[in-house]
């Protein structure tokens, strides 16, 4: 089972955890994941970012996860 993403934000939403991206549930992620992703995301809003760095951020440490199962 392969993972993908989905664009993280637009304007009025964001998504987080499996909302945002597919992961194999063998990781046993899922709400690790979801809290980060919640975390990622309210500081990129406290320290007015671009949601786009919360993409790059949630997409760079998500990508680690697609490669679990095949180990």
């Amino acid at each position: 089972m392969r993972g993908f993403l989905r664009q993280a934000w637009g304007e009025g939403w964001a998504l987080v955890g499996d909302a945002g991206y597919r992961t194999d549930p063998i990781t046993a992620h899922g709400i690790t994941n979801a809290l980060r992703d919640a975390e990622l995301l309210v500081r990129a809003i406290i320290h007015s970012r671009s949601l786009v760095g919360y993409q790059t951020e949630r997409d760079d440490l998500s990508l680690e996860f697609f490669e679990v199962p095949d180990l």
